[in-house]
């Protein structure tokens, strides 16, 4: 069971639903709300902006360690 379509697969579900149903299992979505396709290339798009907003944090972060660790071995 998963919570929206989209947490299985941004691409291809019909096909893993296709491939579950010839293995004998059921994919199984608790929300089945619709979205225009307006909405749904927002949701899409902010998507996007969420993964790499959250990629490049994470390398802001790296990049302080790296500095600190410079820092601590070029004082010993």
């Amino acid at each position: 069971m998963i919570a929206h379509q989209d947490r299985l697969a941004r691409f291809g579900f019909d096909y893993l639903a296709h491939e579950a149903r010839v293995a004998g299992c059921a994919i199984i979505v608790a929300s089945q709300e619709s979205w225009s396709p307006r909405e749904e290339m927002v949701q899409d798009l902010l998507a996007v902006v969420d993964t790499f907003s959250g990629r490049l944090y994470g390398l802001r972060s790296y990049e302080k360690q790296l500095k600190a660790a410079d820092l601590t071995e070029g004082s010993a």
